[in-house]
């Protein structure tokens, strides 16, 4: 088991954008990379941006989803996780778990390929237009409606119908991106929709049956 926990060493690292701590990162790759060696654990990755924990494991575990990229990720598999760390957040824990297992396997090579080559370019486009703003009043007063709607959403990616993962996994994606950039309007809105998407999906499912 891996506890992932903030320290005073990440203050001067959580006033960069997230963009940058993730491109410095990937920087240092190219060379494990082409020389066929690991490239970087998940628990190493997140690790090195855990000032921003649970909104960094967010954005990671849902971009594959909710952009879905050939062999990078899918649903049944990520959905799992995003619950993990949804239920982390109804509990109200400072700091990001995440199972020993899952910390010591590394983050596959087309997937950092993929942060490369539109993953970084999207995130810094969203961050320049949503700036930085202050502590989040929802982050502190609503972490259990936030982390009820992420595991809501966890639950929904796993459903075996074709199109159905791709939405849930859409607002959890706009979910971290309102928390990481401390905007509460982007968090209101995905709480909304969160809360609105299984009563849609009931509707539906009821309509076919």
């Amino acid at each position: 088991m891996e506890n992932l926990k903030n320290t005073d060493s990440n203050t001067a690292i959580a006033k960069k954008r997230l963009s940058e701590e993730i491109e410095e990162l990937l920087e240092q790759l190219p060379l494990k990379i082409g020389s066929g060696e690991r490239t970087i654990t998940i628990g190493e990755f997140i690790e090195h941006i855990s000032s921003r924990g649970f909104e960094v494991a967010l954005l990671l575990f849902s971009l594959p989803v909710a952009f879905p990229a050939p062999a990078i990720g899918h649903a049944t598999l990520l959905g799992p996780l995003i619950i993990l760390f949804g239920v982390q957040m109804i509990i109200g824990r400072d700091s990001l778990w995440l199972p020993r297992w899952i910390c010591l396997r590394s983050v596959p090579v087309k997937f950092i390929s993929f942060l490369k080559k539109k993953g970084l370019p999207f995130l810094k486009r969203v961050e320049e237009r949503l700036g930085r703003g202050k502590k989040l009043v929802l982050q502190r007063t609503l972490h259990i409606p936030i982390g009820l709607v992420v595991v809501a959403m966890g639950l929904i990616m796993m459903i075996p119908i074709p199109f159905t993962n791709t939405i849930p996994a859409l607002i959890v994606f706009i979910l971290s991106l309102g928390l990481i950039a401390n905007n509460d309007l982007l968090v209101l809105f995905s709480l909304i929709a969160g809360a609105s998407l299984p009563i849609f999906f009931l509707i539906i499912i009821t309509f076919i049956i």
